[in-house]
């Protein structure tokens, strides 16, 4: 049985300021709090490329050349080792087979009732 105690006492231990409200809340780092930590060996996430924009460039060329610059970097970082490359293959037919099963099941799904519905119409006409 739940018990509501009539001392509003256990009330005035309760956080007054937002900092004591949120001291247990999961925050993540925001572009507006202060990084604390440097680590000096960490990689950088982002592809630096050297070549400046040419003159005139469309929006789609500009995509184009980014895609392809990452594309090279990270081709060059990623060789990996024969292992690596054999389950980058076996991923890849992995992902074929995987689309093959699914849009024949779902093709079947839709072909069943379809065969069994026309032939039930078909024996409702010609046998009755």
């Amino acid at each position: 049985m739940l018990r509501v105690s009539a001392n509003p006492a256990h009330l005035t231990t309760m956080p007054r300021s937002t900092a004591d409200a949120t001291r247990f809340t999961s925050t993540g780092p925001y572009a507006s709090s202060k990084f604390t930590s440097y680590d000096p060996t960490a990689r950088a996430s982002t592809v630096q490329i050297s070549n400046g924009a040419p003159e005139g460039e469309t929006p789609q060329q500009k995509i184009a050349r980014l895609r392809e610059a990452a594309r090279r970097a990270k081709a060059g970082q990623t060789q990996g080792t024969a292992y690596e490359r054999i389950v980058s293959r076996g991923r890849i037919w992995a992902d074929r087979a995987h689309r093959i099963t699914a849009l024949g099941l779902i093709g079947f799904t839709g072909e069943f009732p379809t065969c069994l519905g026309l032939s039930i119409i078909e024996k409702l006409v010609l046998y009755e």
